[in-house]
């Protein structure tokens, strides 16, 4: 009802103020003084009950301000179109065939796997009684070719068959990513496209179709399952594992510095301090943990670090031998990162 979504959409502008609406539905302005209520009724009025409202009635043509809502002039254009399109049927006694239904004829004649079962279908005599053409059988599935459209049956009824790879992806799509569809996981896509169309293989088609769609990639990882929770493993000697770290903010020395790199020992917990700017880059940070702790306790197998830009540039990584330098990537930046 009308009325219903408009006092519930404006709901936060009439508030509890005594509103009065117009209308040129002579019933709706008896609604709420007639004796007798459907249960249907009921339901609408009950939801009315929170709102403060009389109901008027106004002739069409005193109703103004509601036809230049509804009778807008952008609008003339499509409702002119669709009248012309309507004499032109009636002076023909033929409906034209709409351009979306000549692609799929076109389509299911140039398909390879249908191309023969198309003319099979067409070939057929036609039904005296429904005018179409009497239906193929053809691996234990039932065929009608209708107006262009090739249709099979299954358990739960007639679903058109969707002929080529363009024409799949273009449903997948529509039941997928329109917005009116919200990007629905696997099974919701497949069982919405399921009530309409069909094709072989269909669900394994959707489920690579959704697992490739980006938006839900990037919009669904705050829902997945958490991981199990995993210790670092215990390195066997010294320096075998270390880990980087800044310590930055703080105020600025007598030589300049602001910043900290602190290298720890895995194992053992030594540690190297060393004095950096802030603002000192990945090819610098390199550079120092070569000369201040590479060069003093040798090459480590694995770094863990913060996942700070400069540690996973590519000027990091220039810095250190490409063998001991293998990434496992961790997807949120303040949890350390395991490299070796």
């Amino acid at each position: 009802m009308a009325l219903v979504y408009a006092v519930v959409k404006w709901k936060h502008f009439i508030g509890t103020r005594s509103v009065t609406i117009e209308t040129d539905h002579a019933t709706l302005s008896r609604m709420l003084t007639q004796k007798k209520v459907t249960t249907r009724l009921g339901y609408w009025l009950d939801k009315l009950a929170d709102f403060n409202f009389r109901v008027v009635y106004k002739s069409r043509k005193q109703n103004l301000v509601a036809d230049a809502l509804s009778r807008r002039p952008d609008y003339m254009e499509k409702v002119m179109l669709l009248a012309e399109r309507q004499q032109e049927e009636d002076k023909s006694g033929e409906a034209p065939k709409d351009p979306r239904r000549l692609e799929w004829e076109k389509a299911y004649k140039e398909c390879e796997n249908l191309r023969q079962m198309v003319k099979t279908c067409e070939e057929l005599e036609i039904d005296e009684g429904t005018g179409v053409h009497i239906s193929l059988t053809e691996e234990g599935k039932e065929y009608h070719w209708i107006e262009g459209l090739l249709w099979v049956k299954l358990r739960k009824g007639w679903r058109l068959y969707v002929p080529t790879v363009d024409k799949r992806k273009d449903i997948s799509q529509g039941f997928h990513d329109d917005p009116l569809a919200g990007h629905p996981r696997i099974k919701k896509t497949t069982l919405d496209t399921k009530r309409i169309f069909w094709w072989p293989e269909m669900r394994a088609e959707i489920e690579r179709y959704v697992k490739a769609c980006p938006a839900c990639a990037q919009g669904r990882n705050a829902y997945a399952k958490y991981g199990l929770q995993q210790t670092l493993p215990i390195p066997n000697f010294r320096w075998e594992v270390i880990n980087v770290d800044l310590i930055m903010g703080l105020p600025k020395g007598k030589d300049g510095y602001d910043a900290i790199v602190t290298v720890v020992c895995q194992l053992t917990k030594m540690a190297h301090f060393i004095l950096v700017n802030q603002a000192t880059g990945a090819e610098e940070l390199g550079r120092v943990l070569v000369r201040e702790v590479i060069r003093l306790q040798g090459v480590p197998l694995a770094i863990i670090s913060d996942r700070d830009s400069r540690f996973t540039s590519e000027m990091w990584r220039s810095m250190l031998p490409p063998a001991y330098y293998n990434e496992n990537v961790h997807s949120l930046p303040p949890s350390n990162g395991w490299l070796g």
